[in-house]
Formats: structure tokens, sequence, C-alpha cells
């Protein structure tokens, strides 16, 4: 795949203003980034997002079977040199299939259940024999009198085109509607991210990944660790940052002192560093060992602000 078309677009000088648009454009207009379509005009728009930051764009591709959706292609976007950074931050872009029924969202899962695939899967299936039955008992017997070049044939047409149209939108499920918490919040805080570190001369020291499937296989992880190798810069993994609470850093390495109060600094696991990276972070109640976040919370121009300039006293120390 190619770095798709790319559109004018300027933005605003004034940082408020400027994240405001980011959360808009990427929590809203771009808010699903589920089909192949929506993944695509998402790329788009980022890779020139980070290209008016200064950071150079690049995608990678891959192709492997997926339970429930066979075989796939899949997209990472790098902007920055990997090779020469000290730090790259890593966050997932794609959106979630639609829960059903209420079970908590926690950050550093992918929370897919195949259950969830299942049930949209069936109702997909109801969908298209309704379909069937209406043209094959209410359609073509029409036809059948007044030919295909009727009002009947029209309409058989438009059904047909409708039915395909939804088997090819939901046939890996249903799309989750509201995704500015998980993810889009991440994705703005980075977006903001890659415009102060320009701004205070870290672009030769940070980079960034935005990875694919992390709302199911996670496959986009397994190729940025394939691209980084072992010898890498420092993974920085997060997650849901427009969520409630204050922010929470799972980590063994040394974190700035100015976190010091503000940054609940937990350990991480062995398993969790190798699967995500050196550093994790997203925001939770001090209580909250589960990491759950609150889909429901208001992601403000002053929170998403706040969490980039955290990042960036984590980038200036490394």
């Amino acid at each position: 795949m190619r770095m798709p078309e790319q559109k004018s677009y300027v933005e605003p000088e004034d940082r408020a203003t400027r994240v405001s648009d980011l959360v808009l454009r990427y929590g809203v207009i771009l808010g699903r980034r589920f089909s192949r379509g929506q993944k695509r005009r998402f790329l788009a728009a980022a890779a020139q997002q980070f290209e008016l930051c200064g950071f150079k764009a690049s995608l990678e591709e891959d192709r492997c079977v997926v339970r429930l959706a066979g075989s796939k292609r899949f997209h990472n976007l790098y902007a920055g040199d990997l090779s020469r950074a000290r730090a790259v931050f890593v966050t997932y872009y794609d959106t979630p299939v639609k829960a059903f029924g209420r079970r908590p969202v926690r950050a550093f899962d992918t929370n897919f259940r195949p259950t969830d695939a299942w049930v949209s899967m069936a109702g997909l299936a109801a969908s298209v024999l309704l379909a069937v039955a209406f043209l094959a008992l209410l359609v073509w017997p029409r036809i059948a009198v007044e030919g295909a070049f009727s009002v009947w044939g029209l309409l058989f047409l438009a059904v047909c085109v409708a039915v395909l149209a939804l088997v090819t939108t939901c046939r890996e499920g249903v799309a989750e509607r509201e995704n500015l918490v998980r993810n889009s919040s991440s994705l703005a805080v980075l977006f903001d991210l890659a415009r102060e570190a320009q701004a205070a001369g870290l672009a030769d020291r940070v980079a960034f990944a935005l990875v694919d499937e992390g709302c199911r296989s996670e496959r986009g992880l397994e190729m940025l660790r394939s691209r980084l190798g072992r010898r890498g810069p420092k993974r920085v993994y997060v997650d849901s940052l427009g969520s409630d609470g204050r922010l929470v850093c799972l980590t063994n390495l040394r974190t700035p002192a100015s976190w010091k109060g503000g940054v609940d600094v937990r350990a991480l696991s062995a398993p969790d560093r190798k699967r995500f990276g050196d550093y994790l972070v997203c925001a939770a109640s001090d209580a909250d060992e589960e990491l759950t976040v609150n889909r429901a919370s208001e992601v403000s121009v002053e929170r998403v602000m706040a969490r980039s300039d955290a990042l960036l006293e984590l980038a200036e120390s490394l």
C-alpha cells in the first residue's frame, strides 16, 4: 500500500486551538477507523499531521490470517527516524468492534471477545436472509410479470447493492461508534507531542508509531517489534490517555523527577514489557489496579495538553 494521497491542511498556530482541532478531527470526523476505507483516510491525515511537525512518515504493510476475519492486510505508520531516536511513542489507531453487554474496558488489553463478532455476524446473517426472502417472495414475482426494466427491477438491484455493502462493511462485526477516549484521545496527545517536541528541539530524539489491530490481534505490535529489533529505542506505549484519573506509568526504568507526586509510577511485568514496551502510560484512579478505562470521560483541551507535556518531560529525560 502506498502512502495515501494527502489533502491540503493548514494547522492553527495557537496551541489550544490546534489541540481542539485535533480532538474534533480524530475523535469525531475520523473517529471510526474500523473498515479499510476508514483506516486509509485516517492514515492520509495522520501522515500529513506528522509531516507538518517535521517528522517524515512512512507505511509498513503486512498480511496474515486473523480469526473470524480471514486474510487481512495491516498497516503501521511510522514518523521520524526509528534507527536514531532514543524513544518511540506508540499507540494503536484502529477502533474496536461493538461490545454487546456491559463489561469493563481495560487499558493495555484488546478487550476483544469472539462473542461480540459472533453476535454481529448473526445479525448480519439474519439481515441477509430477510433481504433474500423479500426479493424471492415479493420482488421477483413482480419482475416476472412486469420485466426487469421496471420499478421492481430497480428495487431488486437496489436491495442487492445494499446487501453487498452491508456484508462488506460488517463482515468483521459492527463498528463501535464512541471512540473518543479509546483511543482517539491518545492520538491527539501524540500529535500535539510531535509539535511540542519539534519546538523543543527534540525531533531527532523521538519517533512515533501508530500500529494497526490494537483492538484485536495486536499484529501491528508484532510488526513494530520486528522492525525495531532487540536494540531499538525505548518504547513508550500509551493507551486511552483521555480517561479520567491521573497518569499511570508502568515501568522498571527511571522516570522524570518532575513526575513525582503527579504521575503514579508502578512496576512493569516482564511479559508486558516484551509485549508493549519499556514504559506503559495510561490514565486511571489511584485505587484502580485493573486500569479501567472510563469511556464516558470528557476529553478536554487542557487534559490533552497536560498529558502531552508529561510525555515531553519523559522524552527530555531519556
